[in-house]
């Protein structure tokens, strides 16, 4: 019983029964104990019936309530990011952070709560002074949040692989020790581990993966298709440069094609014969190596990523016409070298794209244009 209503269950009892009861019975025993502890016992007022039912109605409405997706089926979409934790992350600001807490742990297929595919991105803690991006740990955090809240609005399960997946890998060491031999620069680590975000893949057991800047514009259909991979598995890269080479943005395979691009990518690095004793080594990132292994890689490149300097960072809104050219991409990669095209510092670069996606959900998803994606072999191919 409660402070504000006590007694309640007993006297009721008494109400309801249809005989007096004697002075050993167990209720008004039970009665009178509670009048001794508590003082007189309060009649229950139609006042106390109303909070009691709002209270309850309060409890449900919290529990019950969904949340409001960007890419659902709500005829006012909204877009669910930083601001949303702001409150919860002012209280843990303070608390110490490991890299497990922040990256969360891999589930397997098995484990997961729900049927959705998983979208990965790769991320591993080096130090800010290795880093090619010019963000800090704080700044890369606030990303990793964003693209997890963004993939999961979308319809997929984010999930974020590190170094330790690509360890579990039985090629590692032989690996890691040949990427010894690949030109990878003055600050080889950051390069180095792009080279291993392969073998987590493979490790992982292969299918989509998108860098952590790489942010979805449509949601994924709930059908069959959605699920699967592409060309069977085949290897897709689904973002390109201007001049048709693939950027390994996001990128689609089963294992076995991921382990076969991540051979085939050391394979290439390693022609390129290191030349640390130049004063600005050159790099030769997994990138490089992607491009040198087109023919005989065989993999399929599709046009479905948009650059972030090509749709209007700074824009207060975004136009029809960009809306129309933005419904036939899949994703938009706010690189810092988008970033630095509108002036901006790399540590707002979590900032820049919630803005900017805020912007884009007010500006064109309420328009007919921007559809669910049915299935991932109809974006555009090269």
């Amino acid at each position: 019983h409660t402070r504000s209503d006590p007694g309640v269950c007993p006297q009721q009892l008494l109400q309801a029964g249809s005989m007096v009861p004697s002075a050993d019975s167990p209720h008004l025993m039970l009665n009178q104990q509670l009048r001794l502890h508590r003082g007189p016992v309060r009649e229950m007022t139609p006042l106390t019936g109303i909070y009691k039912v709002c209270f309850v109605v309060a409890i449900v409405v919290y529990v019950a309530l969904p949340d409001i997706s960007l890419f659902g089926t709500s005829s006012s979409p909204s877009f669910r990011g930083l601001n949303e934790s702001k409150k919860s992350d002012e209280g843990a600001k303070h608390k110490p952070k490991n890299d497990a807490a922040i990256l969360g742990t891999r589930t397997s297929s098995q484990e997961r709560s729900s049927n959705r595919p998983i979208m990965y991105t790769f991320y591993d803690r080096i130090s800010s002074k290795a880093k090619m991006t010019g963000m800090s740990d704080a700044a890369d955090d606030r990303m990793l949040e964003l693209w997890r809240r963004s993939w999961k609005d979308a319809g997929w399960e984010a999930q974020v692989l590190s170094l330790d997946d690509a360890r579990r890998h039985p090629m590692y060491e032989t690996y890691s020790q040949q990427l010894d031999g690949v030109s990878l620069g003055a600050k080889p680590e950051y390069d180095r581990i792009c080279y291993l975000r392969w073998l987590a893949m493979a490790s992982a057991g292969g299918g989509f993966m998108a860098d952590f800047d790489v942010f979805p514009l449509r949601g994924r259909a709930t059908s069959d298709k959605a699920k699967d991979l592409p060309l069977d598995g085949k290897f897709v890269v689904y973002q390109m440069t201007e001049r048709g080479n693939a950027v390994p943005g996001m990128a689609s395979g089963s294992a076995a094609e991921w382990e076969r691009m991540a051979k085939l990518l050391l394979e290439e690095g390693l022609r390129h014969e290191s030349d640390a004793r130049r004063k600005r080594p050159k790099i030769w990132s997994d990138m490089k190596s992607l491009i040198g292994v087109k023919d005989r890689a065989g993999y399929e490149i599709r046009d479905a990523i948009v650059r972030g300097q090509d749709v209007g960072l700074d824009a207060s809104v975004v136009s029809p016409a960009n809306c129309q050219m933005l419904a036939k991409r899949w994703a938009v990669h706010i690189s810092h070298r988008a970033v630095e095209s509108v002036g901006q510092r790399f540590e707002t670069r979590p900032e820049i794209a919630q803005t900017w996606l805020e912007t884009y959900a007010r500006s064109c998803m309420d328009t007919e244009s921007i559809g669910l994606i049915q299935d991932y072999s109809s974006v555009s191919k090269s």
